[in-house]
């Protein structure tokens, strides 16, 4: 997340501002893991001014320090409280009356007042606004109430901003309009995408963190995951989209289906109510969150019923629960949002027809509902009337869209054979339909229709029509599978120092040594085959020393391993295989390290296009994140990180330090080899 700080510069009126900001409000974002500061950070080139004025908008928090009259201080809370209704945080020094020097007794008091030097009255139309007051003399003393008071602001829907709270119709600003993104950020995405390369989308999703368009990078790569039905990747972006705006719209209409496939149906009925309940939304939109609602709770009335062996409990069961009508409702709800949206209209409309059969099968269950005949036959001639005002309205949705978009919609032409399934007592007319609209239709989409189908054939209705549209689908063909494997239950990732190079000034890990860190190293490889339940997978790179070690271990314990080079071999070689002494190139090519179907992370080791501009970076950072992805896409029961580690910061960015920091967030299991226990190196 991105936060913006909106303050004088230097000492104004007593107080030193840059002093505030490096021992208050800058160890309060970094304890809430924010990037961003002042305009004074932005190093492109451009005018201040605009960098100031989207910073206002997009960022995740402002914090505004009102403690003297700055007019570019307010100026800029203004602007922020006129684009943005909540997350805007105020600060304002503590006033402090200046110490007197003690006066001999028969001197005469001062005959005015000291005057106020610390901060001025706060201004009139802010005086109702809540603010944390520190002390110039001592920000840090006020370090944990901000930080407390900042995760609360952020934990809020409350708006904070007088201008929203003033004026309840006034829109808040879309960001999307004014953060798009990179456009070699984009095609970035549509590569990965296109080559199957979940691990690198993942790491997308982890480094567009803090950028200014963080927002809608996450939603690009979040939409991509999801075309790929990487489910639980998408889940993880979308839920990172959503803490930074809870009542995103697309979010919680994409999670709701998440969820649901991933079998929470309660979260997933939770995102449809923040999306009915959003005051941003569009009819479409509410279309497609009461058709998601009923989705859910069509599952849960196939659930009720289909695995009954008997037909006709079946039937039974079916036309009794309450969920069917229920369902129906929901649907239709859906449909009256929007009358284009032909996904809930047909549902709906499929439902009642349904509906409306089983009560023809069964005239007594239906009778029993009510306390008399006559007020049995008025429910089912309202029942009638509904049903053939559905099938006008979706008679009319399918030809206005058709008007629209032509045969350009698969999905539509799909419902239009549907339509003529529920209405046509021709089979003959329902085959035609339904070959006409499947042709050249894959497979897959195939045998969604086929067991939407399945449905009437177990309950018995429209079943001349049904067993039509099977014969235009034809039998279904077995698509030939994919070799896949199953995910490991274990996955090993490995981070280490290298052996030492020649002359260095504080041993880490002495060539000597290398005997026994192999052998700590197979002590923690062989106790996870004793655990494991079944397939393990090592991950590392190759460098000399921990890298290779692992690898080497885990081929002669036959325990499978990846890969994964920061950089070409020839490059990678240079950088972190030749520096130490001995024959580790030659087990470098042995490990087979340098084939082309090693994962390669980039061509070089200088961040360019959309990277550069993100701070304190580097190769080596984004290698080990890249590494921990590899490891997290594996969807394994258990991953856990072997480290190689002296317990020091490295000689540079990234290194070992930075892989525990990293997994240790995402609650891995650490095992940690220190390397001054196994080589007696100096602490």
């Amino acid at each position: 997340m991105r936060a913006f700080i909106v303050r004088p510069f230097g000492v104004k009126k007593g107080i030193n501002f840059d002093r505030v900001e490096a021992e208050l409000i800058a160890p309060a974002l970094e304890a809430l893991k924010f990037s961003g500061r002042t305009t004074g950070e932005i190093l492109r080139a451009g005018n201040i001014r605009t960098d100031m004025f989207q910073e206002l908008l997009v960022a995740d928090l402002v914090i505004a320090d009102i403690s003297t009259n700055n007019a570019n201080a307010f100026y800029e809370l203004g602007i922020r409280h006129a684009l943005r209704d909540r997350h805007t945080y105020l600060l304002r020094s503590r006033t402090r009356e200046p110490k007197m020097e003690a006066t001999p007794k028969t001197e005469e008091p001062p005959s005015t007042p000291a005057a106020k030097t610390e901060s001025d009255e706060v201004p009139f139309d802010l005086r109702t606004d809540r603010y944390l007051a520190y002390d110039p003399e001592d920000p840090r003393a006020s370090l944990e109430a901000l930080v407390t008071g900042l995760r609360e602001t952020l934990a809020s829907g409350n708006k904070d901003s007088p201008v929203f709270f003033s004026l309840p119709a006034l829109k808040v600003q879309d960001r999307s309009a004014f953060t798009p993104v990179p456009q070699d950020f984009g095609e970035e995405v549509v590569r990965a995408l296109e080559a199957q390369q979940r691990e690198r989308l993942a790491l997308f999703a982890l480094e567009v963190n803090g950028l200014p368009w963080e927002t809608e990078g996450l939603r690009t790569i979040g939409r991509a995951q999801f075309k790929a039905k990487y489910m639980r990747d998408a889940k993880s972006t979308w839920e990172a989209v959503r803490r930074l705006e809870p009542n995103d719209v697309e979010a919680n209409l994409l999670l709701a289906t998440i969820y649901a496939q991933l079998g929470n149906i309660t979260d997933s009925n939770l995102c449809v109510e923040r999306v009915t309940g959003s005051d941003r939304v569009t009819a479409a939109d509410l279309a497609e969150a009461y058709a998601l609602l009923a989705r859910n709770h069509k599952n849960l009335w196939l659930a009720e019923w289909n695995n009954l062996e008997a037909a006709e409990q079946r039937r039974v069961q079916a036309f009794s629960s309450p969920l069917l009508l229920g369902t129906f409702r929901d649907y239709a709800k859906a449909f009256q949002q929007d009358l284009n949206a032909f996904y809930p209209g047909i549902n709906a409309l499929a439902l009642l027809v349904v509906f409306a059969e089983l009560v023809k099968a069964f005239p007594d269950e239906w009778a029993n509902r009510y306390p008399d005949d006559q007020t049995s036959a008025v429910e089912l001639a309202k029942l009638q009337s509904e049903l053939q005002s559905l099938k006008a309205a979706m008679d009319f949705c399918i030809a206005s869209n058709k008007q629209r978009l032509a045969d350009t919609d698969i999905w539509l032409n799909i419902t239009k054979a549907d339509f003529v399934l529920l209405t046509s007592k021709r089979p003959g007319q329902v085959e035609h339909e339904y070959r006409s609209a499947t042709l050249g239709l894959n497979e897959m989409a195939k045998d969604a229709i086929r067991r939407q189908l399945q449905i009437y054939l177990s309950l018995d209705v429209l079943v001349e029509n049904t067993n039509a549209a099977l014969k235009a689908l034809g039998q279904a063909k077995a698509e030939p599978k994919k070799e896949t494997k199953a995910p490991p239950d274990h996955v090993m990732l490995f981070t280490g120092h290298r052996v030492d190079a020649p002359g260095r000034a504080k041993p880490r890990f002495p060539a000597q040594c290398e005997a026994k860190v192999r052998a700590e190293i197979q002590k923690v490889v062989e106790s996870v085959k004793t655990i494991a339940k079944g397939r393990i997978l090592g991950i590392a790179g190759a460098a000399s020393g921990g890298d290779i070690l692992f690898h080497e271990v885990c081929r002669d314990l036959g325990v499978e391993t990846k890969i994964c080079l920061a950089l070409p071999a020839d490059q990678y070689i240079a950088a972190s295989v030749k520096p130490s002494a001995g024959d580790w190139e030659r087990r470098f090519f042995e490990l087979g390290a340098a084939a082309d179907d090693i994962p390669r992370l980039a061509e070089k080791s200088e961040l360019e296009g959309w990277l550069a501009t993100k701070r304190d970076y580097d190769i080596w950072q984004r290698n080990n994140l890249w590494e921990l992805c590899h490891a997290l896409v594996q969807d394994a029961a258990h991953v856990g990180l072997i480290a190689l580690w002296d317990g020091q910061k490295g000689d540079g960015p990234g290194g070992t330090e930075h892989m525990v920091r990293i997994a240790r967030e995402r609650g891995a299991r650490i095992d940690i080899l220190d390397t001054r226990d196994i080589c007696g190196s100096p602490r």
